[in-house]
C-alpha cells in the first residue's frame, strides 16, 4: 500500500504498489496476483485505516476479483463498529477461506457480532509465551 502522494523505496521483492485511494489499482493488483505462475493463497493483513475508501472498502475491489484462497489476519476486531466498518469486515470475512485473530476475544466477536463460522476462524496468539529457561544465559 502506498499513501496517495507518497513514494516509498520498497526493496526489489515488492513487485507492485497500490495507491490506497485509487480503486483501479486494487483491481490491477488482483489481476497481477491471479496471473502469477505459482499456486498459492492470498495473505491479507487487515487493519482499519490502511486501505482506501470508506472504512477501507476499496480492498473489496481486490478481494472480490481473486479466485485463489484468501487468508486474512485481522489486527483489530471492533466490538462496536460503525455500520460501514461492520459491512467491510463482514465482507472480508465472507470471501476469506481462513480468518486469523490474535486473541480469543477476537474469535468471540467474529462469531457473535459478525456471524463468522467457527471453523473459519483460527487464533494465533499475539506475542510469545513466557517460559522459564532451564539453562539461563549469564
Amino acid at each position: 500500500m502506498t499513501d496517495t502522494g507518497r513514494h516509498y523505496d520498497y526493496p526489489p521483492v515488492v513487485l507492485r504498489q497500490i495507491d490506497d485511494q485509487n480503486p483501479d489499482r486494487y483491481a490491477r493488483a488482483a489481476t497481477f496476483s491471479e496471473r502469477r505462475p505459482v499456486s498459492t493463497s492470498y495473505s491479507l493483513q487487515h487493519e482499519f485505516g490502511i486501505f482506501g475508501g470508506e472504512s477501507g472498502s476499496h480492498i473489496m475491489t481486490l478481494l472480490g476479483s481473486l479466485t485463489m484462497p484468501i487468508v486474512t489476519t485481522l489486527h483489530t476486531v471492533l466490538a462496536e463498529p460503525s455500520p460501514t466498518q461492520h459491512r467491510v469486515l463482514s465482507r472480508i470475512a465472507a470471501v476469506s477461506t481462513t480468518v486469523i485473530v490474535m486473541a480469543e476475544k477476537g474469535r468471540e466477536l467474529l462469531q457473535s457480532e459478525y456471524a463468522v463460522p467457527a471453523d473459519k476462524i483460527k487464533v494465533i496468539p499475539h506475542g510469545i509465551p513466557t517460559q522459564r529457561s532451564s539453562n539461563p544465559i549469564p
